[in-house]
């Protein structure tokens, strides 16, 4: 179902609510999924689960039951979007490069691999800023990111980009949080990369909330120091400056 999100956001196909699975997805579906994952005997006419359609000989080859798919809704419709138009932008790329079946298939994953490598390059720069006398955390934490076994780089699915866009805020939440007057290139960058954790995953509202308890907190405790009209004073001396 994640598969056929990034296929309707690559045609343009922007779903507003549930729909069903789109015609341009369903000849994937057909020809690559593995029935015993999604379906029992009972479906097919003799009882038995055949092996996968691309396994089988072109002249013996049986199809999924197609009804099962024109009936089917997609509920990860109601997901934000971008994953999915950054995938189907990808998606695109690979077909203007003449990808097509299961190369294209592989090609939207291989967009894992930069996600993934992207994670370990944000890793070392969160602990760098978080622990910047210590040498071994700092090469540590993202070795751990690298190394640590799990599979969520290895599926379709939005989950790869939330810690890339919640890492990507926790680092300039912190950078935001040590500067005594944040310069306001880094607030927009923070409000963007808080924008994006929360157009990534639905589940990822309680980061872009305690990211923003944060900011008020920060704002709250300037405003009991007297930091905050600083910040204000060289935000306008900055405007001014560039005015004359």
């Amino acid at each position: 179902m994640h598969f056929d999100l990034v296929m309707k956001y690559a045609r343009g196909d922007i779903p507003l609510g549930v729909q069903g699975v789109s015609p341009d997805t369903t000849p994937f579906l057909m020809q690559y999924s593995s029935p015993e994952f999604l379906f029992t005997g009972e479906h097919f006419d003799d009882g038995k689960i055949p092996l996968p359609p691309w396994r089988q000989p072109e002249n013996e080859a049986r199809s999924l039951p197609k009804n099962s798919w024109s009936h089917a809704n997609n509920f990860e419709s109601s997901q934000p979007p971008l994953y999915y138009i950054l995938a189907g932008l990808w998606l695109r790329a690979g077909e203007a490069a003449g990808l097509g079946g299961l190369p294209l298939l592989y090609w939207i994953r291989i967009l894992n691999v930069f996600l993934a490598i992207s994670l370990v390059r944000l890793a070392f720069a969160v602990s760098r800023a978080v622990f910047p006398q210590d040498q071994f955390m700092r090469f540590g934490v993202p070795m751990v990111v690298a190394l640590l076994p799990q599979d969520a780089f290895y599926s379709l699915q939005n989950d790869v980009l939330s810690p890339l866009c919640f890492g990507s805020t926790f680092l300039l939440l912190i950078r935001w949080w040590q500067q005594e007057a944040p310069r306001s290139c880094l607030g927009i960058l923070l409000g963007l990369a808080i924008a994006a954790t929360f157009l990534t995953k639905v589940t990822n509202r309680p980061f872009a909330i305690m990211a923003l308890l944060v900011l008020l907190w920060k704002f709250f405790t300037a405003a009991r120091s007297g930091t905050a009209q600083v910040g204000l004073d060289r935000l306008r001396f900055r405007r001014f400056h560039r005015r004359s």
